[in-house]
């Protein structure tokens, strides 16, 4: 399609073809799509400093402005659907999945498990926190360091259990 040869950059389906970087597909989606170029802006000057250039970022920065698109996606479609009557949950599967309807060879119910697997409570609370860091750079880099002093690094809030979540959020007021 369209869309999955600019996204690759004519890679190939098979991923980034080992020689791409996350940086150069941020690149090709500015010199493809002008909303991506304009999202990327917008989040570089609230987010990264004012610095455009997705090599001059972390790997965790570009990732999160990855999610934040899929995030915004998401529910947006999730929208449209519900406005057209669409049943996403049963339009062939689950929502998001990668693999065709009737092979299970356990990994889909081990990702229903990681992901689906989360209590409201905790799901609210990521929620929270990801819009903090969205909203003040001083909190992403708290939580950032509170990551690395505590979590081994590890900054996904979904990886976290619900009180040092809570713990985190009550220091900001969030």
């Amino acid at each position: 399609s369209g869309a999955a040869s600019w996204m690759f950059g004519g890679m190939g389906m098979g991923g980034m073809g080992g020689q791409a970087s996350i940086a150069d597909f941020v690149k090709t989606g500015q010199r493809k799509s002008d909303d991506f170029k304009t999202a990327w802006q917008s989040y570089c000057a609230i987010y990264g400093n004012g610095r455009y250039d997705p090599s001059k970022h972390d790997e965790d920065f570009v990732l999160g402005f990855l999610d934040y698109l899929g995030e915004l996606a998401a529910d947006g479609l999730a929208a449209v659907a519900q406005e057209q009557g669409v049943d996403l949950a049963s339009s062939g599967g689950a929502v998001g999945s990668k693999r065709a309807r009737g092979i299970d060879d356990g990994a889909a119910a081990k990702r229903r498990m990681v992901g689906g697997g989360m209590d409201t409570g905790k799901r609210q609370l990521c929620d929270r926190l990801k819009n903090l860091q969205r909203s003040n750079v001083a909190a992403k880099e708290a939580w950032w360091k509170f990551c690395d002093d505590s979590a081994g690094g590890v900054k996904d809030p979904s990886k976290h259990d619900a009180s040092s979540l809570q713990t985190f959020l009550a220091t900001w007021g969030a």
